[in-house]
């Protein structure tokens, strides 16, 4: 791992009472683990929705907090990606997971482009195409500066 500053805010849910945080698991169950573990996502919506699973499976609401990973101690590592990485994404009928270099780094029922690029070290920029001008043309443009974006 190599010492860097990120750019984006990633968040967590927690369990004050542990410490531990959430981790998704099949079926729409979840467990309380390490940080090294723990489920990330790009936005607080994610974590907020976690806390109804955690809530139905046992877990009282005032003992979950959402927690920016710039909270968090070991905020200055981030995992820089190398030719010589392994990088697999394993799938099953609707669930799949991120290794790199063996390890699993997170696993969900699906993950947007940016998130697996977050996980990889790779900050990227997320732009909505205008969707009726993009079903009307039935494919993205070559260049970037020839798509027309939602709201301009």
């Amino acid at each position: 791992m190599k010492e860097s500053s990120l750019s984006t805010t990633i968040y967590l849910l927690r369990q004050k009472s542990s410490g531990l945080y959430y981790k998704k698991r099949a079926n729409q169950r979840c467990c309380w683990v390490a940080l090294e573990e723990a489920a990330i996502w790009p936005k607080k919506a994610g974590p907020n929705s976690a806390k109804g699973i955690a809530r139905r499976l046992g877990t009282p609401l005032d003992d979950m907090e959402v927690v920016p990973f710039s909270m968090i101690e070991k905020t200055d590592k981030v995992i820089t990606v190398t030719p010589k990485r392994g990088i697999t994404i394993v799938r099953a009928e609707d669930w799949e997971g991120v290794y790199i270099d063996g390890k699993l780094i997170d696993d969900a029922h699906s993950f947007e482009g940016d998130e697996v690029l977050f996980m990889l070290g790779i900050d990227c920029e997320v732009k909505w195409a205008d969707d009726t001008w993009l079903s009307e043309r039935g494919r993205l443009p070559e260049k970037l500066e020839d798509v027309r974006f939602e709201n301009g």
